[in-house]
């Protein structure tokens, strides 16, 4: 992580990351945005890509770069989790949310919207959970089980992906949950 902190300290190396963030370049096309020698520039784009930043294709004598934002995602959250800025909600959110789709799979929607914060609870009544959830098994047939779950951790909010199989598709049920432990907000994706 050192190396990703040290490219991220200099002001022409984020302004490349910028650049880049829009679409792929040219080393050209980058150094037309700056002032800089080719050496200095080339100093630049080899902290870059020591820290994973960015990668470069070589096309003769032209090289494009290409943002690496995995690197930098993975760089931030790690550093957010050092400082505690990143946090998992109490209890077995996991079980909360394999537990929710089974209240789905009961048509038990008041038991689904027990775990709701405020927000949630108001804007998914139980009504409109069952209006949901008829309109995706009308879609995508009969619940038939749950495949696997996943969680993602994000700065303000973690969420627990259960992926499920439907008698003509794989969907994923994400739950968010909130500081508290309360569920904070909740969607039916169709899986990639």
């Amino acid at each position: 992580m050192d190396k990703v902190y040290k490219a991220l300290s200099d002001a022409t190396r984020r302004k490349v990351l910028e650049l880049l963030r829009e679409r792929d370049m040219t080393a050209g096309e980058i150094a037309s945005h700056f002032s800089l020698t080719k050496p200095t520039l080339s100093r630049h784009f080899a902290v870059l890509r020591q820290a994973d930043l960015v990668q470069d294709t070589k096309n003769g004598r032209s090289i494009t770069y290409s943002l690496n934002a995995s690197a930098l995602e993975n760089a931030l959250l790690a550093l957010m989790e050092d400082y505690h800025f990143v946090w998992t909600p109490p209890g077995d959110i996991a079980s909360v949310a394999r537990e929710l789709v089974e209240s789905l799979v009961r048509e038990d929607f008041a038991a689904v919207a027990q775990d709701f914060d405020s927000e949630m609870a108001a804007a998914l009544a139980p009504e409109k959970l069952k209006e949901a959830w008829d309109l995706t098994t009308g879609q995508f047939g009969p619940f038939v089980k749950q495949i696997d779950t996943r969680i993602e951790r994000y700065w303000k909010f973690t969420a627990v992906i259960v992926t499920c199989e439907f008698a003509r598709s794989k969907l994923d049920i994400k739950v968010t949950f909130s500081r508290s432990g309360k569920i904070s907000g909740f969607w039916i994706l169709k899986t990639e």
